[in-house]
């Protein structure tokens, strides 16, 4: 119910513009850069932020609400006024998630709901490829008429972001142990060569556009490795419990939020959203919250004493 509110205010600051952000419910309404992202007259080129101070944060955010919804629909065992109460939250979180402009969002939404139906049906992992040529077929059309206003010249031939393959290489090389907390290395493309310096961070949007390179930046290969390896062990053990709930709504529940949660980890490719106020604080919160479901409703098995029969 409360994806519903957010993703309503955001879908309003589409059509209404700044004046309707609110005081402490936006946390930096006052901000030129919260106001930029609604400021244009044109509704096309309004990227929605919501409560969360930043559109491609509040994608991330919407698509494990998202995600919850579309399991709890496909579940089993559920009853059919929860489907329909979800079909209403799925719909209205979709919608703002596609105002929020934000392209790795999409991307993330189009995962979540390949890896829901994969869970509902194996046989749902043969539509991935049919998804990738649509997606190939209609990804220029689409960004070029119906989105390209909505990132209000994001979507460029000079997008950074297009080089990240590039520079991730190139911090392997010049700095596979990272650099450390508190500074950040520059990279320069100049030509087909590549120059870096080592700077002092100045505030915690230091740092590259990207989640993994800037933590690959800071801690190298090993802090990749780690933190990778704690997400695995998280999934297994949620994957462990899930195995011992009777509950289908809680089970959908809790396989929905961890499709979001993965798709999340799509939108840190191209985005530092975990590093923006409300990222890591609402994705250590889903899975701690996931985590202590998973345990609770999960059944142990319990062993049976059986009498002894007398001889």
């Amino acid at each position: 119910i409360l994806s519903v509110v957010v993703s309503v205010y955001g879908i309003a600051q589409r059509y209404i513009g700044h004046s309707i952000l609110i005081d402490h419910v936006t946390y930096n309404s006052n901000s030129e850069l919260a106001r930029s992202y609604l400021g244009s007259s044109s509704e096309a080129y309004r990227r929605v932020l919501s409560s969360y101070g930043d559109p491609n944060v509040l994608a991330s955010q919407l698509i494990v609400f998202a995600g919850i919804a579309f399991a709890l629909i496909l579940g089993k065992r559920v009853p059919s006024h929860i489907r329909l109460v979800c079909v209403v939250i799925l719909a209205v979180n979709v919608v703002c998630t596609i105002f929020t402009g934000s392209r790795a969002g999409l991307a993330g939404l189009l995962f979540v709901g390949v890896v829901v139906l994969a869970w509902r049906n194996k046989w749902a992992l043969l539509l991935v490829p049919a998804f990738v040529v649509l997606a190939m077929m209609l990804g220029r059309p689409i960004l070029d008429s119906v989105l390209a206003g909505r990132f209000n010249g994001i979507v460029t031939s000079t997008d950074v972001r297009h080089q990240f393959p590039a520079m991730a290489l190139q911090l392997l090389q010049v700095a596979p142990f990272g650099c450390g907390f508190g500074r950040t290395i520059i990279l320069q493309l100049e030509g087909v060569n590549w120059s870096f310096a080592v700077i002092p961070t100045e505030n915690v949007w230091t740092g590259f556009n990207s989640f993994w390179l800037t933590l690959f930046c800071r801690l190298g290969v090993p802090g990749v490795i780690s933190f990778v390896l704690l997400l695995i062990m998280l999934l297994r053990y949620m994957l462990g419990k899930i195995r011992m709930i009777q509950d289908a709504q809680v089970k959908a529940m809790l396989v929905g939020g961890m499709a979001g949660l993965a798709g999340q980890s799509i939108i840190w490719l191209a985005n530092n959203t975990y590093m923006l106020p409300g990222g890591g604080l609402n994705f250590w919160f889903m899975v701690g919250a996931l985590v202590a479901g998973a345990r609770t409703f999960a059944q142990e098995a319990q062993p049976v004493i059986l009498p002894l029969q007398s001889l």
